[in-house]
């Protein structure tokens, strides 16, 4: 049973890609049988799923070797991605006739809990929704677990193509969701997000492209002028570091990083959100259903952190040291902007919205402080806060107001996007802090402000008489339906408390498992002075006299 257990192991990523996409052709194929085998189909992909989970984050090693610890004069050496699933897709290997695409995918420290919580929000969205037609409920559940797929596979592709093509498919079923969920009048406001992350996309794929042709260019010799395209995406990234040592390479490549990395931080800073593109995603939020809001959490904040430092951190060091404060001045005007908006805002479910646009830029601004204890605390905060925030969202949708335990569950869930004691908030956001300290205490002052205008709204809104969507009563299913919808969702969120509490407990066990590939991704950053950050640049002026 040893290989068994093995087989399952090192191929649970590729299913968990794989295994969504058929539960959605099931889904849609059980239809003629009711709603509540619709219902149970998708309840028990996501399931299965939470099974190959629990399989990834147990096999997930804390400490991996390195490739080729003894060559000192290579890249930068970075964890290998583990539990790889290697498949020819299109071309050959070293072939220059035809392109050497793969379905190649895995795990490392930086995607782990990307991948991991958001399969825990899909088996929350499935296990809360109660749809009462067949041809609704079919179209959710499929959308959810299609959802699923994209955004797993975007997160564990090990090749570039390979990850535009699950960042461009990450849309579509969001786009269907928003439209079936959205008026006349919001219609507009759905259309203009819509078209937004559609662009954004496009631009990630044509910095990618850009960047794989201009590493081709930069091998190019007299006896080989057209080299292999190389498409694996660490393969690029360290390929890139390696051969920058060359004049003549390095040459090539400074003629055009500047329009890869203008490319790459455009499409991710609209998938974040940042002003000025925020008011697309807080314009469509006037109807949505569960769903589609955990899906467009889950499909904006996460990816747009993970894009960044998977592709812009590693590759452009010398760039992102010298424009750090005036990215860090853009992102901070978005904090500051959404901060200053949640102080008008009375309604729940909108100044959660509002509130995952403020630690979305929260994040980014971690990153930007450049040292690994930000990028880390970034990347947890991230992946954690759709929990919280979803938590939030099943509650105040799903849960009846004279339901027990709400107000209890409900400041819990809240308290964790507030960042109190003990949550996966706390943790996240005193790394964060803790990271733009580090880099400019003014920033982490007005950080901390922000932080604290959003506490206030919420203990506002909270206290003060929240303004929330309730469920409705059905006249046909009346107080036993709202009892039933009740009981799902806290079977739901459940779950996503636990996680939520062990992070603010225990984060050492989350951290740990993301240090070695944090490191490897900020170890350029060593070699490069950081003269662009104003704490730096204050200290070599204090040098200098």
């Amino acid at each position: 049973m040893q290989w068994l257990w093995t087989g399952l192991a090192n191929n649970a990523v590729c299913m968990l890609i794989l295994l969504p996409m058929f539960g959605a052709v099931l889904v849609q194929a059980a239809r003629p049988f009711g709603c509540e085998t619709v219902r149970r189909t998708a309840l028990t992909n996501v399931l299965l799923s939470m099974f190959l989970l629990i399989v990834v984050v147990a096999n997930f090693e804390v400490a991996t070797p390195i490739a080729d610890p003894t060559n000192v004069s290579a890249a930068p050496l970075q964890p290998r991605a583990q539990l790889q699933t290697d498949l020819r897709w299109m071309g050959g290997h070293n072939s220059a006739a035809t392109p050497n695409i793969r379905f190649a995918v895995g795990v490392d420290g930086i995607s782990l809990w990307q991948i991991a919580f958001v399969v825990l929000l899909m088996f929350a969205a499935v296990m809360a929704d109660s749809q009462h037609e067949v041809a609704e409920a079919a179209k959710s559940y499929s959308a959810i677990l299609l959802m699923q797929s994209a955004l797993v596979g975007a997160f564990a592709a090990l090749d570039v193509i390979l990850f535009c093509v699950f960042l461009e498919f990450s849309m579509w079923p969001l786009a269907v969701m928003l439209g079936r969920n959205s008026d006349s009048k919001n219609l507009t406001s759905v259309r203009r997000l819509c078209v937004w992350n559609t662009i954004s996309s496009l631009l990630v794929f044509a910095g990618l492209v850009v960047m794989v042709l201009a590493f081709s260019w930069m091998r190019a010799t007299e006896t080989n002028l057209n080299p292999p395209l190389v498409f694996s995406i660490s393969d690029l990234t360290m390929g890139i570091i390696a051969w920058s040592a060359d004049d003549l390479a390095l040459q090539n490549w400074n003629e055009v990083k500047g329009w890869v990395f203008l490319l790459l931080i455009s499409g991710f800073a609209i998938k974040a959100a940042t002003v000025p593109f925020h008011g697309c995603l807080l314009a469509s939020d006037e109807r949505p259903s569960i769903p589609v809001r955990v899906m467009r959490i889950a499909a904006t904040l996460a990816v747009a952190v993970y894009g960044i430092v998977r592709f812009i951190v590693p590759v452009f060091p010398e760039i992102v040291t010298s424009m750090a404060h005036s990215l860090s001045m853009i992102v901070l005007v978005t904090i500051v902007f959404v901060a200053l908006s949640t102080v008008a805002c009375r309604d729940l479910g909108r100044l959660m919205s509002q509130a995952l646009v403020l630690h979305s830029a929260l994040c980014l601004l971690a990153v930007a402080s450049l040292n690994p204890v930000g990028v880390t605390g970034a990347l947890l905060h991230s992946s954690a806060i759709i929990l919280s925030a979803g938590a939030v969202y099943f509650l105040i949708d799903r849960f009846p107001r004279t339901a027990m335990w709400r107000r209890g569950l409900l400041l819990l869930a809240v308290g964790a996007v507030v960042g109190i004691p003990a949550t996966s908030g706390f943790a996240g956001q005193t790394m964060i802090v803790i990271g733009v300290f580090q880099a400019d205490p003014i920033f982490a002052a007005w950080t901390c402000l922000a932080l604290i205008l959003m506490l206030w709204a919420f203990a506002r809104t909270m206290f003060g008489g929240e303004t929330i969507s309730v469920v409705a009563e059905d006249e046909n299913h009346g107080v036993v339906e709202s009892r039933v919808s009740a009981r799902r969702t806290l079977i739901a969120v459940l779950p996503l408390f636990g996680v939520i509490c062990w992070i603010g407990v225990n984060p050492q066990f989350f951290v740990s498992r993301m240090n070695l590939s944090v490191e490897h991704s900020m170890i350029r950053y060593q070699s490069v002075s950081h003269v662009g950050t104003p704490s730096v640049r204050k200290l070599s002026q204090k040098g200098k006299m």
